[in-house]
Protein backbone atom coordinates (compact mmCIF):
# COMPACT_ATOMS: atom_id res chain seq x y z
CA UNK A 1 0.00 0.00 0.00
CA UNK A 2 1.45 3.30 -1.12
CA UNK A 3 2.69 5.80 1.79
CA UNK A 4 -0.42 8.44 1.65
CA UNK A 5 2.61 11.53 1.79
CA UNK A 6 3.81 9.56 -1.45
CA UNK A 7 0.42 10.43 -3.33
CA UNK A 8 0.58 14.04 -5.28
CA UNK A 9 -0.48 16.70 -3.72
CA UNK A 10 -3.00 18.05 -5.64
CA UNK A 11 -4.90 14.57 -4.92
CA UNK A 12 -4.56 14.99 -1.27
CA UNK A 13 -6.05 18.39 -1.13
CA UNK A 14 -8.42 17.51 -3.34
CA UNK A 15 -9.68 14.77 -0.98
CA UNK A 16 -9.53 16.91 1.80
CA UNK A 17 -11.24 19.73 0.63
CA UNK A 18 -13.79 17.59 -1.06
CA UNK A 19 -14.79 16.02 2.56
CA UNK A 20 -14.29 19.51 4.45
CA UNK A 21 -17.43 21.01 1.58
CA UNK A 22 -19.11 17.63 2.51
CA UNK A 23 -19.20 18.25 6.01
CA UNK A 24 -19.82 21.39 5.72
CA UNK A 25 -23.26 21.35 3.73
CA UNK A 26 -23.99 18.60 6.43
CA UNK A 27 -23.34 21.13 9.22
CA UNK A 28 -25.43 24.09 7.65
CA UNK A 29 -28.16 21.73 6.14
CA UNK A 30 -28.82 20.86 9.96
CA UNK A 31 -28.04 24.22 10.84
CA UNK A 32 -31.15 25.25 8.81
CA UNK A 33 -33.18 22.53 9.79
CA UNK A 34 -33.06 23.53 13.23
CA UNK A 35 -33.11 27.33 12.84
CA UNK A 36 -36.27 28.86 13.90
CA UNK A 37 -38.89 29.40 10.43
CA UNK A 38 -39.56 33.77 9.94
CA UNK A 39 -42.35 34.24 7.92
CA UNK A 40 -42.45 37.59 6.06
CA UNK A 41 -45.05 39.92 8.52
CA UNK A 42 -48.72 39.84 7.94
CA UNK A 43 -52.13 40.07 9.41
CA UNK A 44 -53.48 38.31 12.94
CA UNK A 45 -54.65 34.75 11.01
CA UNK A 46 -57.74 33.26 12.93
CA UNK A 47 -57.44 29.06 13.87
CA UNK A 48 -58.87 27.26 10.59
CA UNK A 49 -60.10 30.23 8.48
CA UNK A 50 -56.51 31.92 9.08
CA UNK A 51 -57.09 35.03 7.07
CA UNK A 52 -60.32 33.82 5.07
CA UNK A 53 -62.35 37.39 6.81
CA UNK A 54 -59.05 39.38 5.56
CA UNK A 55 -59.43 38.45 1.93
CA UNK A 56 -62.90 38.33 1.82
CA UNK A 57 -63.25 42.10 2.56
CA UNK A 58 -63.65 43.30 -1.05
CA UNK A 59 -61.28 44.30 -3.60
CA UNK A 60 -58.34 42.36 -2.90
CA UNK A 61 -56.02 45.20 -4.47
CA UNK A 62 -57.31 48.06 -1.61
CA UNK A 63 -56.41 45.30 0.51
CA UNK A 64 -52.98 44.72 -0.41
CA UNK A 65 -52.75 48.65 -0.69
CA UNK A 66 -52.97 48.39 3.12
CA UNK A 67 -50.76 45.70 3.53
CA UNK A 68 -48.17 47.71 1.93
CA UNK A 69 -48.73 50.37 4.05
CA UNK A 70 -48.59 48.11 7.33
CA UNK A 71 -45.66 45.09 6.39
CA UNK A 72 -43.50 46.66 3.59
CA UNK A 73 -43.20 44.54 -0.03
CA UNK A 74 -44.06 41.31 1.51
CA UNK A 75 -46.87 39.90 3.54
CA UNK A 76 -47.28 37.04 4.52
CA UNK A 77 -50.98 35.02 4.81
CA UNK A 78 -53.09 31.91 4.96
CA UNK A 79 -56.23 30.53 5.19
CA UNK A 80 -57.49 26.83 4.66
CA UNK A 81 -53.95 25.55 4.51
CA UNK A 82 -53.01 27.62 1.64
CA UNK A 83 -49.90 29.80 2.01
CA UNK A 84 -50.27 33.24 0.52
CA UNK A 85 -46.86 35.46 0.21
CA UNK A 86 -48.33 39.11 -1.34
CA UNK A 87 -45.38 40.93 -2.98
CA UNK A 88 -46.01 44.64 -3.26
CA UNK A 89 -42.96 45.77 -4.91
CA UNK A 90 -41.87 45.31 -8.24
CA UNK A 91 -38.01 44.79 -7.44
CA UNK A 92 -39.00 41.73 -5.34
CA UNK A 93 -41.08 40.65 -7.88
CA UNK A 94 -38.13 40.28 -10.05
CA UNK A 95 -35.60 38.76 -7.55
CA UNK A 96 -38.38 35.98 -6.89
CA UNK A 97 -40.63 35.25 -10.15
CA UNK A 98 -37.55 35.96 -12.55
CA UNK A 99 -34.35 35.21 -11.12
CA UNK A 100 -35.34 32.17 -9.03
CA UNK A 101 -38.33 31.48 -11.30
CA UNK A 102 -37.19 27.60 -11.63
CA UNK A 103 -38.49 27.47 -7.97
CA UNK A 104 -41.74 29.87 -8.07
CA UNK A 105 -43.23 29.40 -11.48
CA UNK A 106 -45.91 26.45 -10.67
CA UNK A 107 -49.37 27.11 -10.58
CA UNK A 108 -52.20 26.64 -8.13
CA UNK A 109 -53.70 22.78 -8.77
CA UNK A 110 -57.05 22.87 -7.99
CA UNK A 111 -59.37 19.78 -8.13
CA UNK A 112 -62.35 21.25 -9.65
CA UNK A 113 -60.46 22.04 -12.48
CA UNK A 114 -59.32 18.52 -12.94
CA UNK A 115 -63.00 17.24 -12.58
CA UNK A 116 -64.32 19.54 -15.13
CA UNK A 117 -61.21 18.94 -17.54
CA UNK A 118 -60.04 22.64 -17.86
CA UNK A 119 -56.63 21.63 -16.05
CA UNK A 120 -54.73 21.07 -19.48
CA UNK A 121 -55.12 24.75 -20.36
CA UNK A 122 -51.19 26.53 -20.41
CA UNK A 123 -52.57 29.16 -17.58
CA UNK A 124 -52.91 25.99 -15.14
CA UNK A 125 -50.02 24.00 -16.15
CA UNK A 126 -46.83 23.07 -14.20
CA UNK A 127 -43.70 23.57 -15.53
CA UNK A 128 -42.29 20.78 -17.86
CA UNK A 129 -42.40 19.49 -21.06
CA UNK A 130 -45.93 19.78 -22.02
CA UNK A 131 -46.31 23.41 -20.72
CA UNK A 132 -42.87 24.01 -23.17
CA UNK A 133 -44.73 22.30 -26.15
CA UNK A 134 -47.46 24.62 -25.75
CA UNK A 135 -45.64 27.91 -24.85
CA UNK A 136 -43.42 27.03 -28.49
CA UNK A 137 -45.98 26.45 -30.70
CA UNK A 138 -47.75 29.89 -29.16
CA UNK A 139 -44.73 32.06 -29.59
CA UNK A 140 -44.18 30.40 -33.04
CA UNK A 141 -47.57 32.64 -34.28
CA UNK A 142 -48.07 35.64 -31.45
CA UNK A 143 -44.78 36.07 -30.63
CA UNK A 144 -42.97 35.85 -34.13
CA UNK A 145 -42.88 39.24 -36.13
CA UNK A 146 -42.84 37.66 -39.27
CA UNK A 147 -45.67 35.39 -38.85
CA UNK A 148 -47.88 38.68 -37.28
CA UNK A 149 -46.72 40.33 -40.34
CA UNK A 150 -49.28 38.26 -42.53
CA UNK A 151 -52.13 39.35 -40.08
CA UNK A 152 -51.50 43.23 -40.53
CA UNK A 153 -53.72 43.87 -43.45
CA UNK A 154 -56.35 41.70 -41.48
CA UNK A 155 -56.14 43.30 -38.19
CA UNK A 156 -56.40 46.60 -39.93
CA UNK A 157 -59.71 46.05 -41.89
CA UNK A 158 -61.41 44.73 -38.76
CA UNK A 159 -60.46 47.70 -37.49
CA UNK A 160 -61.96 50.08 -39.72
CA UNK A 161 -65.19 47.76 -39.82
CA UNK A 162 -65.29 48.72 -35.79
CA UNK A 163 -64.42 52.63 -36.41
CA UNK A 164 -67.47 52.28 -39.04
CA UNK A 165 -69.36 50.86 -36.99
CA UNK A 166 -68.65 53.00 -33.38
CA UNK A 167 -69.84 56.41 -35.77
CA UNK A 168 -72.99 54.71 -36.46
CA UNK A 169 -73.49 53.20 -33.34
CA UNK A 170 -71.15 55.18 -30.78
CA UNK A 171 -73.23 54.18 -27.47
CA UNK A 172 -72.31 50.75 -27.70
CA UNK A 173 -69.01 50.88 -27.26
CA UNK A 174 -68.37 47.37 -25.49
CA UNK A 175 -70.25 45.75 -28.20
CA UNK A 176 -68.42 46.80 -30.80
CA UNK A 177 -64.70 46.22 -28.86
CA UNK A 178 -65.92 42.62 -28.48
CA UNK A 179 -66.20 41.90 -31.72
CA UNK A 180 -63.13 43.51 -33.05
CA UNK A 181 -61.08 41.72 -30.64
CA UNK A 182 -62.82 38.62 -30.93
CA UNK A 183 -62.33 39.06 -35.02
CA UNK A 184 -58.24 39.36 -34.63
CA UNK A 185 -57.78 36.80 -32.17
CA UNK A 186 -60.05 34.09 -34.05
CA UNK A 187 -59.14 34.89 -37.32
CA UNK A 188 -55.50 34.51 -36.24
CA UNK A 189 -55.99 31.04 -34.25
CA UNK A 190 -58.28 29.66 -36.44
CA UNK A 191 -58.61 31.26 -39.80
CA UNK A 192 -62.14 32.16 -38.54
CA UNK A 193 -63.87 35.17 -39.55
CA UNK A 194 -66.39 36.51 -36.90
CA UNK A 195 -69.94 37.49 -37.44
CA UNK A 196 -71.61 39.44 -35.14
CA UNK A 197 -70.42 38.32 -31.47
CA UNK A 198 -74.03 37.51 -30.09
CA UNK A 199 -74.74 35.41 -33.79
CA UNK A 200 -71.56 33.93 -34.78
CA UNK A 201 -71.72 30.61 -33.00
CA UNK A 202 -68.09 29.73 -32.35
CA UNK A 203 -67.65 32.92 -30.22
CA UNK A 204 -70.98 32.39 -28.29
CA UNK A 205 -69.19 29.25 -27.06
CA UNK A 206 -66.10 30.66 -26.81
CA UNK A 207 -67.37 33.27 -24.53
CA UNK A 208 -69.36 30.69 -22.27
CA UNK A 209 -66.55 28.00 -22.03
CA UNK A 210 -64.03 31.25 -21.22
CA UNK A 211 -66.22 32.54 -18.56
CA UNK A 212 -66.66 28.80 -17.14
CA UNK A 213 -62.82 28.74 -16.92
CA UNK A 214 -62.90 32.44 -15.32
CA UNK A 215 -64.93 31.13 -12.59
CA UNK A 216 -63.58 27.97 -11.80
CA UNK A 217 -59.99 29.84 -10.91
CA UNK A 218 -61.43 30.95 -8.20
CA UNK A 219 -60.41 28.88 -5.56
CA UNK A 220 -63.24 29.54 -3.16
CA UNK A 221 -66.27 29.32 -5.77
CA UNK A 222 -65.76 25.78 -5.37
CA UNK A 223 -65.63 23.67 -1.83
CA UNK A 224 -64.52 20.71 -3.30
CA UNK A 225 -61.08 22.44 -4.06
CA UNK A 226 -60.22 22.03 -0.25
CA UNK A 227 -62.62 19.43 0.54
CA UNK A 228 -62.16 17.24 -2.06
CA UNK A 229 -64.52 14.26 -0.27
CA UNK A 230 -67.70 16.62 -1.34
CA UNK A 231 -67.23 15.23 -4.30
CA UNK A 232 -68.79 11.77 -3.22
CA UNK A 233 -71.28 13.42 -1.42
CA UNK A 234 -72.36 16.42 -3.69
CA UNK A 235 -72.51 12.98 -6.53
CA UNK A 236 -74.60 10.61 -4.08
CA UNK A 237 -77.05 13.50 -2.79
CA UNK A 238 -80.36 14.31 -4.64
CA UNK A 239 -81.30 17.94 -6.07
CA UNK A 240 -77.35 19.44 -5.42
CA UNK A 241 -77.92 19.95 -9.03
CA UNK A 242 -73.87 19.07 -9.21
CA UNK A 243 -73.61 16.13 -11.57
CA UNK A 244 -75.91 18.55 -14.27
CA UNK A 245 -74.19 21.25 -13.39
CA UNK A 246 -70.42 19.29 -14.12
CA UNK A 247 -71.89 17.85 -17.66
CA UNK A 248 -73.15 21.08 -18.44
CA UNK A 249 -69.56 22.42 -18.06
CA UNK A 250 -67.48 19.68 -19.34
CA UNK A 251 -69.83 19.86 -22.87
CA UNK A 252 -68.98 23.36 -23.02
CA UNK A 253 -65.81 22.83 -22.85
CA UNK A 254 -65.48 20.01 -25.00
CA UNK A 255 -67.08 21.88 -27.93
CA UNK A 256 -64.87 24.47 -27.39
CA UNK A 257 -62.09 21.90 -27.72
CA UNK A 258 -63.42 20.03 -30.85
CA UNK A 259 -65.37 22.14 -32.84
CA UNK A 260 -62.73 24.41 -34.02
CA UNK A 261 -60.96 21.34 -34.99
CA UNK A 262 -64.01 20.04 -37.02
CA UNK A 263 -64.04 23.55 -39.01
CA UNK A 264 -60.56 22.98 -39.73
CA UNK A 265 -61.24 19.47 -41.06
CA UNK A 266 -63.76 20.66 -43.04
CA UNK A 267 -61.67 23.10 -44.89
CA UNK A 268 -58.94 20.77 -46.17
CA UNK A 269 -60.21 21.29 -49.16
CA UNK A 270 -58.93 24.96 -49.01
CA UNK A 271 -55.44 23.68 -47.81
CA UNK A 272 -55.24 21.03 -50.92
CA UNK A 273 -56.03 24.41 -53.16
CA UNK A 274 -53.57 26.66 -51.16
CA UNK A 275 -56.17 28.92 -50.89
CA UNK A 276 -56.58 28.42 -46.60
CA UNK A 277 -55.92 31.67 -44.51
CA UNK A 278 -53.06 31.63 -42.36
CA UNK A 279 -53.92 30.96 -39.02
CA UNK A 280 -52.65 28.99 -35.93
CA UNK A 281 -54.04 26.00 -36.83
CA UNK A 282 -53.03 26.07 -40.25
CA UNK A 283 -49.52 26.24 -38.93
CA UNK A 284 -49.60 23.52 -36.69
CA UNK A 285 -52.05 20.87 -38.06
CA UNK A 286 -51.80 21.01 -41.84
CA UNK A 287 -48.77 18.29 -41.35
CA UNK A 288 -49.77 14.99 -42.97
CA UNK A 289 -48.26 13.20 -39.31
CA UNK A 290 -49.95 15.35 -36.59
CA UNK A 291 -50.67 12.75 -34.03
CA UNK A 292 -53.51 12.41 -32.24
CA UNK A 293 -52.18 13.66 -29.16
CA UNK A 294 -50.02 16.66 -30.93
CA UNK A 295 -54.06 17.28 -32.28
CA UNK A 296 -55.13 17.77 -28.76
CA UNK A 297 -52.26 19.89 -27.38
CA UNK A 298 -52.84 22.30 -30.21
CA UNK A 299 -56.07 21.97 -29.74
CA UNK A 300 -55.65 23.18 -25.88
CA UNK A 301 -52.81 25.92 -27.13
CA UNK A 302 -55.54 27.78 -29.34
CA UNK A 303 -58.00 27.76 -26.35
CA UNK A 304 -55.09 29.23 -24.24
CA UNK A 305 -54.82 31.98 -27.34
CA UNK A 306 -58.35 32.40 -26.93
CA UNK A 307 -59.21 32.34 -23.29
CA UNK A 308 -56.38 34.95 -22.19
CA UNK A 309 -55.98 37.36 -25.10
CA UNK A 310 -59.69 38.57 -26.25
CA UNK A 311 -60.64 39.70 -22.55
CA UNK A 312 -57.23 41.39 -21.84
CA UNK A 313 -57.16 43.08 -24.89
CA UNK A 314 -60.77 44.30 -24.88
CA UNK A 315 -60.11 45.93 -21.42
CA UNK A 316 -57.69 47.58 -22.31
CA UNK A 317 -59.40 49.32 -25.59
CA UNK A 318 -61.78 49.99 -22.82
CA UNK A 319 -59.07 51.74 -21.01
CA UNK A 320 -57.95 53.95 -24.00
CA UNK A 321 -61.51 55.02 -24.26
CA UNK A 322 -62.08 55.77 -20.56
CA UNK A 323 -58.45 57.59 -20.89
CA UNK A 324 -59.65 59.74 -23.61
CA UNK A 325 -62.40 61.40 -21.47
CA UNK A 326 -59.94 62.25 -18.69
CA UNK A 327 -58.87 65.83 -17.71
CA UNK A 328 -55.32 65.39 -20.09
CA UNK A 329 -56.04 66.75 -23.62
CA UNK A 330 -53.62 63.84 -25.41
CA UNK A 331 -56.35 63.18 -28.11
CA UNK A 332 -55.49 66.22 -29.74
CA UNK A 333 -51.89 66.24 -29.51
CA UNK A 334 -51.90 62.54 -30.85
CA UNK A 335 -54.12 63.62 -33.63
CA UNK A 336 -51.81 66.41 -34.72
CA UNK A 337 -48.89 64.23 -34.64
CA UNK A 338 -50.65 62.10 -36.96
CA UNK A 339 -51.38 64.68 -39.57
CA UNK A 340 -47.58 66.03 -39.44
CA UNK A 341 -46.06 62.40 -39.78
CA UNK A 342 -48.68 60.49 -41.91
CA UNK A 343 -51.06 62.90 -43.55
CA UNK A 344 -54.61 63.31 -43.81
CA UNK A 345 -55.07 60.14 -47.21
CA UNK A 346 -54.27 57.20 -44.67
CA UNK A 347 -55.08 55.83 -41.99
CA UNK A 348 -51.81 55.23 -39.40
CA UNK A 349 -49.86 51.82 -39.96
CA UNK A 350 -47.81 49.63 -37.56
CA UNK A 351 -44.91 51.07 -39.66
CA UNK A 352 -45.38 54.65 -38.81
CA UNK A 353 -44.93 53.91 -35.19
CA UNK A 354 -41.10 55.33 -34.60
CA UNK A 355 -42.62 58.23 -36.41
CA UNK A 356 -45.60 58.47 -33.71
CA UNK A 357 -43.34 58.82 -30.52
CA UNK A 358 -46.61 60.37 -28.77
CA UNK A 359 -49.10 57.69 -29.64
CA UNK A 360 -46.89 55.57 -28.46
CA UNK A 361 -46.62 56.71 -25.02
CA UNK A 362 -50.41 57.23 -25.29
CA UNK A 363 -50.46 53.15 -25.39
CA UNK A 364 -47.94 52.84 -22.71
CA UNK A 365 -50.11 54.89 -20.41
CA UNK A 366 -53.11 52.76 -21.57
CA UNK A 367 -51.30 49.81 -20.04
CA UNK A 368 -50.10 51.51 -17.04
CA UNK A 369 -52.83 53.58 -15.82
CA UNK A 370 -55.89 51.16 -15.04
CA UNK A 371 -55.05 47.40 -15.00
CA UNK A 372 -57.45 45.11 -15.97
CA UNK A 373 -56.17 42.47 -13.84
CA UNK A 374 -54.17 44.58 -10.80
CA UNK A 375 -53.37 40.70 -9.30
CA UNK A 376 -51.31 38.57 -11.36
CA UNK A 377 -52.70 34.47 -11.42
CA UNK A 378 -50.46 33.43 -8.18
CA UNK A 379 -47.36 31.45 -9.09
CA UNK A 380 -46.62 28.21 -6.57
CA UNK A 381 -43.06 27.47 -4.67
CA UNK A 382 -42.09 24.31 -6.45
CA UNK A 383 -39.71 23.32 -3.28
CA UNK A 384 -39.28 25.59 -0.24
CA UNK A 385 -37.08 28.36 -0.14
CA UNK A 386 -36.09 31.61 1.75
CA UNK A 387 -35.91 35.07 0.62
CA UNK A 388 -34.16 37.81 2.51
CA UNK A 389 -34.11 36.05 5.42
CA UNK A 390 -37.92 34.93 5.24
CA UNK A 391 -39.31 30.97 4.86
CA UNK A 392 -41.06 29.99 1.75
CA UNK A 393 -43.24 27.06 2.02
CA UNK A 394 -43.39 24.37 -0.69
CA UNK A 395 -46.95 25.40 -2.37
CA UNK A 396 -47.09 28.90 -1.50
CA UNK A 397 -48.79 30.93 -3.73
CA UNK A 398 -47.05 33.95 -4.96
CA UNK A 399 -49.04 36.90 -5.71
CA UNK A 400 -47.73 39.69 -7.54
CA UNK A 401 -49.74 42.95 -6.56
CA UNK A 402 -49.02 44.86 -10.13
CA UNK A 403 -51.40 47.24 -9.33
CA UNK A 404 -48.89 48.38 -6.82
CA UNK A 405 -46.21 48.41 -9.02
CA UNK A 406 -47.94 50.30 -11.80
CA UNK A 407 -48.94 53.32 -9.53
CA UNK A 408 -45.25 53.51 -6.84
CA UNK A 409 -45.05 56.71 -7.06
CA UNK A 410 -41.18 55.97 -7.00
CA UNK A 411 -41.33 54.62 -10.30
CA UNK A 412 -44.57 56.56 -12.01
CA UNK A 413 -44.83 60.32 -9.95
CA UNK A 414 -48.75 61.14 -9.70
CA UNK A 415 -49.71 57.60 -10.61
CA UNK A 416 -53.70 58.49 -10.69
CA UNK A 417 -53.20 60.41 -13.67
CA UNK A 418 -53.51 59.64 -17.53
CA UNK A 419 -50.54 61.11 -18.32
CA UNK A 420 -49.06 59.73 -21.58
CA UNK A 421 -46.09 62.61 -21.68
CA UNK A 422 -44.54 60.78 -18.77
CA UNK A 423 -42.87 58.17 -21.47
CA UNK A 424 -41.46 61.15 -23.50
CA UNK A 425 -37.82 62.35 -23.21
CA UNK A 426 -37.59 66.07 -22.74
CA UNK A 427 -34.51 67.84 -22.02
CA UNK A 428 -35.64 67.79 -18.04
CA UNK A 429 -37.05 64.13 -18.07
CA UNK A 430 -35.92 60.83 -18.37
CA UNK A 431 -38.91 58.68 -19.78
CA UNK A 432 -40.17 56.42 -17.07
CA UNK A 433 -40.36 52.64 -16.97
CA UNK A 434 -42.02 50.89 -19.89
CA UNK A 435 -45.14 49.17 -18.22
CA UNK A 436 -44.57 46.59 -20.80
CA UNK A 437 -42.17 45.02 -18.09
CA UNK A 438 -44.55 44.45 -15.50
CA UNK A 439 -48.21 44.38 -16.76
CA UNK A 440 -47.11 40.98 -19.46
CA UNK A 441 -45.85 38.94 -15.98
CA UNK A 442 -42.85 37.89 -14.87
CA UNK A 443 -40.12 35.13 -15.78
CA UNK A 444 -40.86 32.13 -17.06
CA UNK A 445 -44.40 32.41 -17.04
CA UNK A 446 -44.52 36.05 -18.94
CA UNK A 447 -47.11 36.43 -21.51
CA UNK A 448 -45.94 34.76 -24.68
CA UNK A 449 -48.12 37.26 -26.83
CA UNK A 450 -46.54 40.55 -25.96
CA UNK A 451 -45.50 41.37 -29.49
CA UNK A 452 -49.14 40.57 -30.66
CA UNK A 453 -50.73 42.54 -27.89
CA UNK A 454 -48.65 45.40 -28.33
CA UNK A 455 -49.08 45.49 -31.73
CA UNK A 456 -52.85 45.19 -31.68
CA UNK A 457 -52.98 47.86 -28.91
CA UNK A 458 -51.07 50.39 -31.17
CA UNK A 459 -53.22 49.84 -34.19
CA UNK A 460 -55.96 50.22 -32.88
CA UNK A 461 -55.90 52.78 -30.32
CA UNK A 462 -53.94 54.65 -33.39
CA UNK A 463 -56.44 54.71 -35.70
CA UNK A 464 -58.85 55.37 -33.83
CA UNK A 465 -57.37 58.59 -33.01
CA UNK A 466 -56.62 59.20 -36.56
CA UNK A 467 -60.53 59.20 -37.13
CA UNK A 468 -62.57 59.90 -33.77
CA UNK A 469 -63.40 62.31 -31.59
CA UNK A 470 -63.63 60.99 -28.38
CA UNK A 471 -65.61 62.95 -25.51
CA UNK A 472 -67.97 61.87 -22.74
CA UNK A 473 -71.48 61.13 -22.96
CA UNK A 474 -74.46 63.48 -22.49
CA UNK A 475 -77.33 63.62 -20.14
CA UNK A 476 -80.62 65.01 -21.10
CA UNK A 477 -79.49 68.33 -19.55
CA UNK A 478 -76.76 68.47 -21.37
CA UNK A 479 -74.00 67.36 -18.11
CA UNK A 480 -71.36 65.16 -18.91
CA UNK A 481 -72.21 61.12 -17.61
CA UNK A 482 -68.79 60.18 -16.18
CA UNK A 483 -67.98 56.92 -17.95
CA UNK A 484 -67.22 53.81 -15.86
CA UNK A 485 -66.21 50.26 -16.69
CA UNK A 486 -67.06 47.31 -14.52
CA UNK A 487 -64.28 45.00 -14.34
CA UNK A 488 -64.74 41.05 -12.70
CA UNK A 489 -60.45 41.19 -12.38
CA UNK A 490 -59.25 38.16 -10.50
CA UNK A 491 -60.25 37.06 -7.04
CA UNK A 492 -57.75 34.89 -5.00
CA UNK A 493 -60.08 33.34 -2.99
Amino acid sequence: MPNISSLPLSIVDYALVTVAVALAYKLRAQQVADAPRVYPPGPKSWPIIGNLLDFSRGDLSTTFFEWRKCYGRLTYASTFGIHFLVVNDYATAVSLLEHQGVLYSDRPQLRILDITGWSSVMTVTNLGARFREMRLRMKGTIGNKSVLAQFQSGNMAYTRRFLRQLLLEPNTLSRHVSRLMNSIIMNLSYGHDVREVGRDPLAQTAEVASHDFEHLLIPSSHLLNFMPWLEILLKWLPGTGYTQWLRDVKARRETFLRVPLKMFREAQVCLAAGTAKPSFFLRNLSRSDVSPAEEETIAWTAIEMNNGPTDTLISIIQNFFLGATQASPFPQRAQAEISSAVGENRLPALQDRERLPFVTAVVKEVWRWDLTMPINVPHVAAEEGTYDGYFIPKGTWIIAHLRAFTHDPDIYPDPDSFEPSRFIRTPSHEPEKDPSHIVFGFGRRKCPGILLAEDVVWLVCAMTLASVIISKARDSKGSDIEPTIQRSGLNIL
